[in-house]
C-alpha cells in the first residue's frame, strides 16, 4: 500500500456510508490504484480480526467486515491505518524490479530499509521519507564496509 496519500473520502465519511459513529481525527488513505473498493488495514501485531494477514516485522494486514465497527468503537490496535485500493505486482514483478541484476539493462531504482512505526505511522510524510532515504543509506554503506 502507498503510505503517504491521503484519500478523496475521510475516516469520518467512511463510517457515516456504513451506519458507524467515528469521533477520531485519523485519516484514511489512497493505498493504490488497484481494487480502489478494497478496504485495508495496516497495523501492528497486537490486533487482529477474522482476515489478518502477519506480514512481520511486527505489522499485519488486516481486511474483514467487523473490522471497522470494532476500530470505531475503540478497540483498535496500538497503531494502524486504514486504506482503499491497493498497489499490486504480478508474480516476481515486483523482485525484478527490486532486485535487478547487476548485468541487466534495468536498473533497480529503489531504496530498501526495514520498516519501522515511526516511519510507517508517521504523519510527517516529508520526514518520513526523509528518515526512510536516510535509513537506507546508512544500511547501503554498513553492507558496503561491514567486517567479516
Amino acid at each position: 500500500v502507498v503510505l503517504n496519500r491521503p484519500a478523496e473520502r475521510t475516516l469520518y465519511e467512511l463510517a457515516e456510508h456504513h451506519d458507524l459513529v467515528y469521533y477520531g481525527d485519523d485519516s484514511l488513505y489512497q493505498g493504490g490504484q488497484a481494487n480502489t473498493k478494497a478496504l485495508v488495514m495496516l497495523h501492528t501485531d497486537d490486533w487482529e480480526c477474522t482476515n489478518t494477514l502477519n506480514i512481520g516485522g511486527g505489522f499485519r494486514i488486516s481486511s474483514d467486515n467487523t473490522m471497522l465497527s470494532r476500530i470505531f468503537t475503540g478497540d483498535e490496535p496500538r497503531q494502524w491505518r486504514m486504506f482503499v485500493g491497493m498497489s499490486v505486482w504480478s508474480p516476481m514483478q515486483l523482485h525484478t524490479e527490486v532486485f535487478a541484476l547487476p548485468n541487466s539493462k534495468k536498473k533497480s531504482s529503489w531504496l530498501i530499509t526495514d520498516a519501522t512505526e515511526e516511519l510507517v505511522f508517521r504523519d510527517d510524510y516529508e520526514r518520513a521519507w526523509k528518515s526512510a532515504v536516510e535509513q537506507a543509506a546508512c544500511d547501503a554503506v554498513q553492507g558496503f564496509f561491514s567486517i567479516s
